[in-house]
């Protein structure tokens, strides 16, 4: 059933993209370096995205399997392998680890510890 729900919005994303595709836009690119021209700007793409029936802010994203099922499951595939009937979703986050970055000293490259 969720499997289902997913391949229809996934369609029913395709229809919206191919739709917006179709439309010929002519828009006034606002100057970034103006507050007030930027900000008209992003309350014009919310409110546009909202018309159109897509949440700016969604609030919830459904994960279909955990990280650790998803690379067990999937580990034996080559890099770049597409499998065209699988749909998952996946979240995490990332993590700044300073440990794991190079130093970079003249002539050097040194691993903090």
């Amino acid at each position: 059933l969720q499997k289902q729900k997913e391949k229809e919005q996934k369609e029913a994303q395709k229809a919206a993209l191919q739709m917006e595709s179709n439309k010929v836009k002519i828009t006034k690119s606002a100057d970034p370096s103006d507050p007030q021209e930027y900000y008209k700007m992003r309350v014009s793409m919310i409110e546009n995205r909202r018309a159109n029936g897509d949440n700016p802010f969604p609030h919830k994203f459904n994960v279909s399997i955990s990280i650790t099922e998803f690379v067990s499951k999937y580990n034996y595939l080559e890099k770049d392998a597409l499998l065209e009937d699988t749909v998952v979703s996946v979240a995490g986050t990332h993590y700044f680890i300073p440990s794991l970055l190079p130093v970079v000293l003249p002539g050097n490259c040194v691993y903090m510890s």
